[in-house]
């Protein structure tokens, strides 16, 4: 399932909301793209979906690429994960 939206990267006072698209979040390797905000952390990171939906609050981790023409990529760590609970 395709994941147009709000995520939020990291935890606590560091954690820092970006807009992303995630091909096949369900999908254990999944991936995407993020766009480009200086203030996002670099290297692997906790990432949540924010917006309301089936996926909203899942879980999941990913590695932070940033590319030549000022893109930046997500490849997943940790797959996406629903909270406890819901």
């Amino acid at each position: 399932m395709e994941y147009r939206g709000r995520a939020q990267f990291g935890d606590g006072d560091r954690a820092v909301e970006a807009v992303v698209r995630i091909g096949d979040l369900e999908d254990v390797d999944w991936s995407g793209s993020v766009v480009p905000l200086s203030t996002l952390p670099r290297g692997e990171v906790s990432v949540t979906l924010l917006d309301g939906g089936p996926y909203n609050a899942w879980r999941g981790s990913a590695v932070l690429v940033r590319k030549s023409d000022e893109r930046v990529q997500l490849l997943g760590h940790l797959p996406f994960s629903p909270p406890v609970g819901g």
